[in-house]
């Protein structure tokens, strides 16, 4: 069957079932190596990895290397369709495992950094000046991929210098690569002991999740003091953040570095109080954001000593657990 005929029909349901019985799969990625219809056949696979009979036939025959060949060729024409199937693959924990090459221990990890670096790299224009933004859906798959405890390690190990990269990504003008990297950022504070690492202040990590909630209100001297730079040259002519996701991303990373003593002095030392406080008294968020705010507030405003005298009980009830990265950590 013609890859042109196959990829019409894994575009229905009645078509996909129609394609079950067949070795349609081995087709397709045999299919990859051909210019000339690489794209119907990556097209026709992401289709198709929607289903899991398909997905797992897909897994079976590991691509991943395969597409990652395609991603690092400049020329290839499929780059958008690659993103996707990846992103299809690490949706489940046997894709994670694959893509970040668990089972052969000398090239751990080297796909995920790759993606990781595709990611952080600045978009590039094109001759007709618009912007080529080739990546930008990679935070996707690196969501996906710090689901699991062994990318969220390689991503804040002081030995690899990438952290503080995805760090700089939670400011980008592009919203939909802010969103990937404030969920991956989220994912990658549920680990604890990396508090203190991931938020020094050479970093900045604390001042982006601080600085888009700034807005145009005044700030007395003693709120001021101690903030940085970058948060004082905003003061009084910032615009909230009003978008309800990239909200909801921000204070979800601080209610996980309230659960840390390294995180909760971070969030004082960076002066996120002041600034809560005003967003709290503004009151034009839901009401579920509002409450995210003063569980927050209410934490950094205790001394450590009386966290410390709270019971256990009061003092987790405190913050509301937060629901942990999806099932990848096998």
């Amino acid at each position: 069957m013609a890859v042109d005929a196959v990829l019409g029909y894994s575009a229905t349901q009645e078509g996909r079932d129609l394609l079950k019985p067949t070795d349609v799969v081995k087709r397709l990625l045999r299919a990859m190596s051909d210019p000339e219809i690489s794209y119907e056949a990556v097209a026709a696979l992401v289709n198709l990895s929607t289903e899991t009979l398909f997905l797992r036939a897909i897994l079976d025959l590991n691509p991943v290397d395969r597409i990652m060949e395609n991603l690092r060729d400049p020329e290839c024409r499929q780059h958008e369709l690659d993103v996707m199937l990846l992103t299809n693959l690490t949706q489940t924990p046997e894709g994670v495992s694959k893509l970040l090459q668990t089972e052969n221990p000398s090239l751990s990890g080297l796909h995920f950094l790759r993606l990781v670096q595709w990611f952080v790299e600045p978009a590039k224009r094109s001759v007709n000046g618009k912007v080529s933004d080739r990546f930008e859906h990679v935070g996707h798959i690196l969501t996906n991929l710090t689901g699991n405890y062994r990318a969220r390690e390689m991503l804040t190990d002081p030995s690899r210098n990438v952290w503080p990269r995805v760090v700089e990504s939670v400011a980008s003008k592009n919203k939909l690569r802010r969103e990937w990297a404030y969920a991956a950022v989220r994912n990658c504070l549920f680990n604890h002991a990396k508090h203190e690492f991931v938020t020094q202040d050479d970093f900045g990590l604390v001042d982006n999740l601080i600085l888009p909630l700034i807005g145009t209100e005044e700030y007395s001297v003693d709120d001021r003091q101690g903030m940085s730079p970058a948060l004082l040259r905003v003061l009084g002519k910032n615009r909230r953040e009003s978008d309800p996701v990239t909200v909801k991303n921000i204070l979800d990373c601080m209610q996980l570095l309230c659960g840390t003593k390294a995180g909760r002095e971070a969030l004082r030392r960076r002066k996120a109080y002041p600034v809560l406080r005003e967003v709290h008294l503004e009151q034009t968020l839901s009401q579920e954001l509002l409450d995210s705010v003063e569980n927050i507030v209410q934490m950094i405003a205790l001394t450590e000593e009386e966290i410390e005298a709270a019971d256990r009980e009061n003092r987790d009830s405190l913050i509301p657990a937060l629901e942990a990265p999806a099932g990848h950590d096998s």
